[in-house]
């Protein structure tokens, strides 16, 4: 019986262990995550669009002209209906 109740007190000791481990983590996580917003100035995640044109910043130069023509047409399209 004394082993049972050593071993349940280990076990709950082990948990304690756990939960504030898991808790530091969750408060690490969050502190970091509160660091990138300020970083980025609270603004949020980054938009699609904002990603797609870093992205095409990457393609070679031809490339970027081509996206560049085809976002020309687009707008040039909307300014007629």
């Amino acid at each position: 019986m004394d082993v049972l109740i050593a071993a349940f007190l280990g076990l709950s000791a082990l948990g304690r262990f756990a939960n504030q481990a898991l808790d530091s983590l969750l408060a690490a996580a969050l502190r970091e995550e509160e660091q990138s917003k300020a970083a980025r100035g609270g603004r949020g995640p980054v938009p699609q669009w904002q990603q797609q044109i870093e992205a095409v910043s990457q393609l070679p130069r031809s490339h970027q002209q081509l996206v560049a023509r085809m976002i020309e047409a687009v707008f040039a399209q909307a300014a007629t209906r």
